[in-house]
This record gives C-alpha cells, sequence and structure tokens, in this order.
C-alpha cells in the first residue's frame, strides 16, 4: 500500500533555508555590464557569453559585487578561446566551472544558491482552472461531481 502523496514543495516548511533562496522567473535582466574597452578585441565566443549571463533571469539577482566577480571570470573565458594548447585550455576550463557556479551559472550553481526557475508552464498551472458552466438538471446530486 503506498504512503501519503508528497506535499506540495510550496507548502513545505524548513527552518534552515538560506538568505540566498529566490525564485528566477521572468524578468528584465539587470543593468547589463559592457565588456572593458582594455582589450583590442575580444573573442567572437567571449562576447556571446557574456551577452548569455546579461540577458539571463540570473542577472536580476546579481549586485555590483557580482559584477565585479563576472569581470575577472570573463577574462578566464577570453582566455580559454585564446589559449594555444589543449592543456592550457583544460586548466583555464577548470576554473571556468568552479568560478561559475559561484554565480549560478551552472545547474548545480543555482541549486546550491537555492534559486529556482519558473517555466512558463508551471506559471498557467497556478492559474485557476474555470470549469465550464453544467446546465442544471435539477438534480442536486450533479453539483457534487467535480469536473
Amino acid at each position: 500500500m503506498p504512503g501519503p502523496p508528497p506535499k506540495d514543495p510550496a507548502l513545505k516548511v524548513r527552518r534552515n533555508k538560506t538568505s540566498t533562496r529566490a525564485t528566477l522567473g521572468k524578468s528584465t535582466p539587470a543593468r547589463k555590464r559592457a565588456l572593458p574597452r582594455k582589450r583590442p578585441t575580444w573573442h567572437p565566443e567571449t562576447r556571446r557569453e557574456w551577452e548569455t549571463w546579461w540577458s539571463s533571469p540570473l542577472a536580476r539577482e546579481w549586485t555590483d559585487v557580482h559584477a565585479a566577480g563576472l569581470m575577472r571570470l570573463i577574462y578566464l573565458v577570453e582566455d580559454y578561446w585564446r589559449a594555444e594548447t589543449a592543456t592550457a585550455r583544460k586548466v583555464v576550463a577548470a576554473e571556468i566551472r568552479l568560478q561559475g557556479a559561484e554565480y549560478g551559472l551552472t545547474p548545480m550553481g543555482e541549486r546550491r544558491l537555492q534559486w529556482e526557475r519558473i517555466h512558463e508552464e508551471d506559471e498557467q498551472s497556478k492559474k485557476p482552472a474555470v470549469s465550464p458552466a453544467r446546465p442544471s438538471s435539477g438534480d442536486p446530486r450533479l453539483r457534487l461531481v467535480s469536473g
């Protein structure tokens, strides 16, 4: 015999919630930062990654402190794309992965920060369902049928 159904996540009460918990939904990104002009040219993949970061819902959670760290991280991304050997690229990739998780740029980083994404279908399912009006047939038992 199966046990009780699991609780709705919205109803769960935990005393060990962290202050980093946030719900990420569709929103306008935070004030987008420009890539520094100190480099003569940025690699196209570096530019693409920078655009992706700042157009994501994660950007809404970032502060000026995060922006400074992301600026350091983008230099690592640039080094990755400019690396001449596979070994150099591998070393830089490991650091990018570690630093990216600190800002929620990886799925595990988001989970560690307890950030949740709201998907469109989730938002639509939260809207109350409107059931079509049933014609009254006079039998009061028909009102008890859900549907």
